[in-house]
């Protein structure tokens, strides 16, 4: 066992809610088109159970949408149509889900980072980067199929309201446990302290990063020492007034931007095109940043918001699995045309670019200077890459490696590419932030002049 008091709290803790058992009710049926068909069929792969991509949405469903080549928008329609108890199942697979899962967050807040690290000469296994790692999921197997038995018959007896409260109840309870565990009241303990001791403004800078970094325990993502950024930017997006116009405007301009470079018609850069293609569909600046920070991302992430905002939650799914197949392929055919102002030797990957600019375009903002937006951007991304390798070490391999355990690290984790996008990512969210100021002074110069013009026709 890699861990073994954190693999029994999986395996043996109780459900933190009970909803009754096998026992209590007969066994209720999915209708034939269901999102738990396959994965509690699937007896020949038992390790994907619970999806480690998308632990909510499962195998099958998401299998479907990466296989689906039509537009977003086509594919959400279609997932209506043929999933029609779709948002009883997402209730069901959520109350399964944190029950599986609590008792292992519990036991983690308890752990060191030292002692959820695999055995030494071996790694976690990951059927995508960032996934939930199958030693984490392999040990609920069997425990997960019986929770989602359970949650199933709880919703027959108590009906889709009740057993949405429930899970609702359960999603606060597992997010609070994360933006609270031992890791990440360290990061933020000295954010706590500098606010009380300095000045007014440089305390309300300090507040302002730690409110859009939103930094939370990564578990069930054990290979990451913390998550940042994800929970101020999904709270942003899950209550848009307009979500899907949003995330179809920027896949769009993806698309085209892909298919105009291959034709050898494309001098803007990736990320700017984007920014460009949002702003000229009547998006905000804000917009189009959130909507890079989001769609740069290795995972979804999606647990909790199914519970707050299940219908938003699934569009910003079915669009990030179609974001990431075009991102992707613009970093491997179009690398040295992808970011705005920089072209760098490695890839620091578009997601650790974009929050960098989005930090900055938030303190330029917020009415602090140009240096010091650039120097919040640069210094949060060297903090983590920082925190990031120190989490890392791991004594066993410093002891067989030596040095070069340092040197394998740095490089397995594109520390130094990581940090410079920091720096030149702070550059373009100034620059989108001065922007914006500027489009800000026209419109204002543009209604006086049409006020002044009519003054003048009211004279004459």
């Amino acid at each position: 066992m890699l861990f073994p008091a954190f693999i029994m709290a999986q395996t043996l803790g109780d459900s933190p809610l009970e909803y009754g058992t096998l026992d209590d009710l007969n066994k209720g049926s999915f209708e034939t088109e269901s999102i738990f068909a396959l994965d509690l069929e699937d007896n020949i792969n038992p390790t994907r159970l619970i999806e480690p991509t998308s632990p909510i949405l499962g195998s099958k469903l998401v299998q479907e949408i990466k296989d689906d080549q039509r537009h977003p928008s086509e594919i959400l329609r279609a997932i209506g149509s043929k999933y029609q108890s779709l948002k009883d199942e997402i209730v069901v697979s959520s109350i399964a889900y944190y029950n599986a899962l609590l008792p292992g967050l519990v036991e983690y807040r308890k752990q060191s980072l030292v002692s959820t690290k695999p055995v030494f000469g071996m790694q976690w296994t990951e059927v995508e980067p960032a996934a939930i790692p199958l030693e984490v999921l392999t040990p609920l197997h069997f425990q997960y199929k019986t929770l989602v038995d359970s949650a199933h018959m709880f919703q027959q007896k108590q009906g889709y309201e009740l057993s949405r409260d429930s899970a609702i109840q359960l999603a606060i309870t597992f997010g609070n446990l994360k933006a609270t565990s031992p890791t990440v009241l360290s990061v933020l303990r000295p954010n706590n302290f500098y606010t009380r001791v300095l000045p007014h403004k440089v305390a309300k800078l300090i507040q302002l990063n730690a409110q859009i970094s939103s930094a939370e325990a990564a578990y069930p993502r054990l290979q990451h020492s913390i998550n940042g950024y994800l929970q101020h930017t999904y709270s942003y997006l899950l209550q848009h007034n307009d979500l899907e116009g949003l995330l179809a405007a920027g896949y769009d301009a993806q698309n085209h931007w892909i298919e105009s470079s291959r034709e050898g018609e494309m001098n803007v850069p990736f990320m700017s095109y984007i920014e460009k293609a949002v702003l000229e569909e009547g998006y905000s600046h804000r917009d189009a940043l959130i909507l890079l920070c989001y769609s740069t991302r290795n995972m979804p992430n999606l647990d909790v918001q199914y519970s707050m905002n299940p219908e938003n939650a699934l569009a910003l799914e079915v669009f990030f699995w179609k974001f990431k197949e075009l991102q992707n392929l613009a970093v491997d055919q179009f690398f040295d045309n992808v970011f705005p102002n920089h072209v760098f030797k490695e890839n620091p990957m578009l997601y650790h670019y974009a929050t960098a600019s989005y930090l900055a375009y938030e303190v330029e903002r917020a009415g602090y200077r140009n240096v010091t937006a650039v120097s919040m951007a640069f210094l949060s991304k060297a903090g983590y890459k920082f925190h990031k390798f120190v989490t890392a070490l791991d004594p066993r391999k410093f002891n067989h490696q030596g040095v070069g355990h340092f040197k394998e690290l740095l490089a397995s984790q594109s520390s130094v590419s990581g940090v410079q996008a920091g720096y030149y990512g702070g550059l373009h969210g100034v620059a989108i932030a001065k922007m914006e100021d500027r489009s800000s002074i026209i419109s204002k110069r543009g209604k006086l002049l049409a006020a002044q013009e009519a003054r003048l026709q009211l004279v004459e």
